[in-house]
């Protein structure tokens, strides 16, 4: 047998920090996009109160029924050009990289742009903005009181603008015009031998003349560190196993963690008490900054600060927590282990239970201890009987203090632990089928690791 048949590939990410030097010069060059993004800022504030933009989504906004846009715009909606503009009507959705088309936005961008500018470049800067506005309101569910400050701290780049020589030992950042004639700004770089070592996971360029450049990414700029940085894509690769374990994650602090295979002696880890006070600590807190209108803003700041910390302090009590039951799991099993991981709804969308930081610790460990692993699809878990496979909705309505009774079969178990036993199954099937893991649960991964399950489990019917 071919030994690549054998292993896993998992496509990950590597981040890299670099130290830069920043001049007068450049730091003119990155403010003038700051000015940029804040005049933005306070356009989209002024057309979400207006309701000229209904609703953010994750590439698009959500437009009233009668718009038009400037020349250049293109979309699959119902339009006529009518002189010289593209006229839009019934509710719609215009992509992240038609905004700059919109009257109001077109003429900001002439303000601070001449007309050769990066289309790429432009898109990035703008789409950051409304990126925040998403943010603000998923986590508060209204508009701020008044436009989202732009901070001089840092700036991230989706464009890919960056580049490194690594003879000069500079970045260069493409300028904001196609204009080919007008250099890029260079900004000498340095770093820790970890992350020059890392530098070649960005690629280079495939003539003699540009193999010395590294291939062009997007990045972070802090300006508080004078830091870089760019996250590269790595291949790595497992060895494939013989037994998987899958983890059920739950919202209920007595059945918080499931694993289909006994650590101590146990399937079941109910929340430690001390996460549920810092939890708690966490929601109160949360309240207090977004509801008590009788706090100051300098308040305020402080308690985002003491909240961010507590977000920070869960996470390293849940890593530590994980990493000792993986870890004993590791050493007492007597072959191979590979770990399936559901992929329950974020703590930021179900309130701070820390589910999502459940799935980062546990894919932290297995990075860290060469393990394979697979995030694995919901849909289905809790229905499906792990022991004869049949698939009902109806043996959940049979659920008797969460006790899973199948319809088919008769099968009695808890019913996390029968998620948790479906979960590990799911992820052999995805192993068997050599299906590459990924480092983020992105749209793509989900969709095709469903049809591999649908496919082998036959979970939906037809």
């Amino acid at each position: 047998m071919n030994d690549t048949t054998k292993k896993i590939k998992s496509n990950e990410k590597s981040a890299i920090r670099l130290n830069i030097t920043l001049s007068q010069q450049h730091q003119a060059y990155f403010k003038h996009s700051r000015d940029f993004q804040r005049k933005m800022s306070e356009k989209v504030y002024s057309m979400l109160k207006a309701k000229e933009i209904i609703e953010i989504q994750a590439h698009s906004l959500i437009i009233p029924e009668q718009v038009s846009l400037t020349n250049g715009a293109t979309s699959g909606e119902e339009k006529k050009k009518v002189s010289g503009v593209l006229t839009f009507t019934g509710r719609h959705s215009l992509g992240d990289r038609q905004l700059k088309y919109l009257p109001e936005i077109k003429e900001i961008i002439e303000e601070f742009f001449t007309e050769d500018y990066l289309k790429s470049h432009v898109d990035a800067l703008l789409w950051e903005v409304c990126r925040r506005y998403k943010s603000y309101i998923g986590r508060n569910n209204k508009l701020p009181k008044s436009s989202i400050k732009i901070r001089d701290k840092s700036m991230a780049y989706k464009s890919d603008i960056f580049r490194l020589n690594v003879e000069t030992k500079e970045v260069l950042i493409k300028k904001m015009t196609k204009d080919k004639n007008e250099p890029d700004v260079l900004v000498p770089y340095d770093a820790e031998d970890f992350y020059l070592e890392k530098i070649g996971l960005l690629g280079f360029g495939k003539s003699k003349k540009l193999e010395h450049l590294t291939e062009a990414k997007g990045g972070i700029i802090s300006f508080k560190k004078n830091e870089l940085v760019l996250v590269a894509d790595k291949v790595v690769t497992y060895d494939k196993v013989k037994t998987w374990v899958g983890i059920d994650i739950n919202k209920s602090p007595d059945n918080w963690l499931y694993f289909s295979k006994k650590i101590d002696g146990k399937y079941n880890f109910p929340k430690p008490k001390d996460i549920l006070e810092i939890e708690e600590y966490i929601r109160s807190t949360q309240k207090k900054i977004s509801k008590d209108r009788s706090i100051k803003s300098k308040q305020r700041s402080g308690l985002r600060k003491k909240w961010n910390k507590a977000h920070a302090r869960h996470q390293k009590m849940i890593s530590d927590f994980i990493f000792e039951k993986l870890e004993k799991l590791k050493t007492s099993s007597k072959s191979s282990v590979g770990i399936g991981i559901d992929t329950v709804g974020t703590g930021q969308k179900n309130g701070t239970f820390g589910q999502d930081k459940v799935i980062v610790a546990a894919q932290k460990f297995c990075r860290a201890n060469g393990m394979a692993h697979y995030f694995v699809p919901t849909p289905f878990t809790s229905q499906r009987c792990n022991k004869c496979g049949n698939v009902s909705k109806q043996a959940l309505r049979k659920l008797i203090k969460d006790k899973y009774i199948c319809v088919k079969c008769s099968h009695k178990c808890h019913a996390d632990l029968n998620a948790a036993r479906n979960i590990a199954a799911f992820a052999k099937v995805l192993q068997d089928s050599d299906f590459e893991m990924t480092g983020t649960l992105n749209l793509d991964y989900k969709v095709k690791s469903w049809e591999i399950l649908n496919d082998k489990f036959k979970l939906k019917k037809k």
